[in-house]
């Protein structure tokens, strides 16, 4: 009963509104009216191994309208009016399903003319959200917004002003949790702006007030830009920005200055200079940053070369550190006339960072490796290791072990042992993961040397790429416990697009391996596509993907295969069809088979439109599941 009410309100809605909204719209002598009404109704039903058969229904209704026109005398002024009120109504066969939402939002707009020198805007909305959670909870929500904008342009400049006020207010009704819990939260924002050609400054504050904690948040914005070209291609850019915050009382500020300059020697040689400077003032003291970065490069003839380096320096309550890096980079690409394209570029770059902070020197070593010995004792790698940090897990850190069941920490001076006892879960030959803090000895600090190499090769829609990337780092101090760390990626990708009349074949395969400090992971890709243009309004597209990865002793496969038909008879009439499989392996545990299909189809009379969708699907696995879902939308314009 409740879904065949919806049902008539919705078609009462379409049916009666459109016509009066098209009468009064005619009525407008000189201006002009537009807009829609629409319905949408969803039902979705479905089961699995975990619940019950569930079935959901929806009902969605709007109507869009919007009159514009201008002055008759002069025509020195245009305006226009949009209102859009909505509403939301579903439920199912599950207990507290039902969900009700009443929406409406409207906008006014006027502007000088010929040229907008002066514009003025106001918008506001309000919504209503209820859901009926059954005898157990149940919420409502209200939400009230306005907001108005104005813009004055004389040519030169460009000077704004913008004010929003959000209230909201949030009930929950719950028999376990509470009688009733409120939440009531208003925000107001306000907004100025200054702009040219070469410079802007903005400053926005915002006010957020809790009722029942009487909180009060204030958040202010100030920023100003500055942009100065000179020359051939040179320029000069400085950002200022200025932030606070009072929550509680407190204050927080923050404080941020940004230059960029960019220099054009000649016609091939160029330079640049970016500072940055962070200067914050938080609730347990102040933190500064400072970085300079340099870049001198040129190109000729396909051929460039860079050489870049930087300064870098932080501070704050018990950190303070110093770093800088310098390498050169180069590219080379050319371009033959038989369609062949090359390209090669690659760098490197040395790393040296210091740190003298108090709290510097303390380190986390996340998933140490280690192989239980026949002695069933071994030593963690860094020392000055905090016992209380220590957490040992199996290889795949998938389960954890209990200290004082299955090991036993002894410290040996700088030194900590694991012991491992008889009779426990841990066995010699055993691989295990340990994550620890530690504080070694000396300055804390690291090394470290990236580079990078790319190669690329295009040819009449074949393509070729392979990259190398390489990073070797080693943590201070050497003498005494360092940690050496290490990553390699590399990557092999090749694809081809071969046109052949309707149809067009493309084709993919990429490799990817990667060691992260011991841990390998390879992943393979191939992939194939099939586009085909089966007359002049149908097209068939397949597709299908193959994969299978492998990390550590964990080993993934996965297949996608999909076929989709689509069919446009003259722009009144579309549908489309597809159909989908995926499967999903790993190791040690059941595959996951989905199957699915769906329908579209969308029609248009006049100003009337049309569109249903179906879909279906089934998964064949743990957890399984089938599901259908089902939608109908009605929308008619006017104007």
């Amino acid at each position: 009963m409740k879904r065949r009410n919806l049902w008539c309100a919705g078609l009462a809605l379409l049916a009666c509104t459109a016509p009066a909204a098209r009468a009064a719209s005619g009525t407008l002598a000189g201006w002009g009216g537009t807009g829609e009404v629409g319905v949408r109704a969803e039902t979705s039903e479905g089961r699995s191994t975990a619940r019950p058969f569930v079935r959901e229904t929806a009902m969605r209704g709007w109507l869009s309208g919007s009159v514009a026109g201008q002055l008759p005398e002069g025509r020195w002024l245009t305006w226009n009016w949009t209102a859009r009120p909505s509403f939301v109504r579903s439920g199912g066969n599950a207990s507290g399903a039902d969900l009700s939402t009443d929406a409406f939002a409207h906008q006014f707009v006027a502007s000088t003319q010929p040229r907008h020198w002066v514009r003025a805007q106001f918008s506001a909305d309000r919504d209503r959200v209820l859901a009926d959670r059954g005898g157990d909870a149940s919420r409502e929500s209200r939400t009230r917004r306005t907001e108005g904008r104005f813009e004055l342009r004389p040519g030169f400049a460009a000077l704004g002003a913008s004010a929003r006020d959000e209230w909201s207010d949030d009930r929950w009704v719950s028999t376990a949790l509470a009688p009733e819990l409120q939440r009531e939260l208003r925000r107001r924002t306000s907004e100025a702006w200054l702009e040219s050609s070469r410079t802007r400054f903005m400053h926005r504050e915002v006010r957020e007030q809790v009722a029942a904690t009487r909180d009060d948040v204030r958040t202010r914005w100030t920023t100003f830009d500055h942009a100065l070209p000179w020359g051939h291609g040179s320029r000069l850019a400085t950002r200022l920005e200025w932030a606070g915050q009072t929550p509680g009382g407190a204050t927080i500020v923050d404080r941020r200055i940004h230059e960029q300059l960019h220099v054009r020697h000649t016609s091939w040689l160029a330079s640049d200079y970016r500072f940055e400077h962070t200067h914050a003032a938080l609730l347990a003291g102040e933190a500064r940053t400072s970085s300079h970065q340099f870049e001198l490069g040129g190109r000729v003839d396909g051929k460039g070369w860079a050489l870049a380096g930087g300064l870098r320096r932080d501070e704050s309550p018990g950190r303070e550190g110093r770093a800088w890096n310098v390498g050169p980079r180069a590219s080379w690409q050319r371009a033959w006339a038989g369609g062949l394209r090359m390209s090669v570029q690659g760098g490197a770059a040395l790393e040296h960072e210091r740190r003298t902070g108090a709290r510097d020197a303390v380190v986390a070593v996340p998933d140490e490796a280690h192989t239980i010995p026949a002695s069933r004792t071994f030593a963690l790698d860094v020392e000055g290791a905090d016992s209380a940090t220590v957490v040992l897990r199996d290889a795949y850190r998938a389960s954890g072990y209990v200290e004082g069941v299955d090991y036993t920490l002894l410290r040996t001076g700088l030194d900590l042992q694991v012991i491992v006892p008889f009779g426990g879960r841990l066995a010699p030959g055993d691989r295990v993961r340990v994550s620890y803090e530690a504080t070694p000895p000396g300055t804390p600090g690291r090394r470290a040397v990236r580079s990078d190499a790319a190669w690329t090769a295009d040819w009449r829609g074949f393509s070729l790429r392979a990259e190398d990337r390489r990073t070797r780092a080693t943590d201070s101090p050497v003498d005494r416990g360092a940690a050496r760390l290490g990553s390699r990626e590399e990557l092999a990708q090749a694809s081809a697009s071969l046109p052949r009349g309707p149809a067009r074949l493309d084709l993919a395969a990429s490799a990817r391996w990667r060691a992260l400090s011991g841990v390998e992971a390879r992943h393979r890709e191939g992939s194939a596509g099939l586009a085909w243009r089966l007359s002049g309004s149908a097209q068939l597209f397949a597709d299908a993907t193959l994969t299978d990865g492998r990390e550590g002793g964990l080993r993934l496969r996965s297949s996608v295969q999909r076929l989709r038909t689509e069919w446009n008879a003259g722009g009144r009439f579309r549908w489309s069809a597809r159909l989908e499989r995926t499967r999903f392996t790993r190791a040690g545990a059941e595959a996951v088979t989905h199957r699915g299909a769906g329908l579209d189809g969308t029609a248009r009379l006049g100003l009337l439109e049309a569109t249903a969708r179906a879909e279906a699907g089934v998964r064949d696995g743990s957890p399984g599941h089938d599901y259908r879902r089902a939608s109908l939308t009605l929308v008619r314009r006017f104007r």
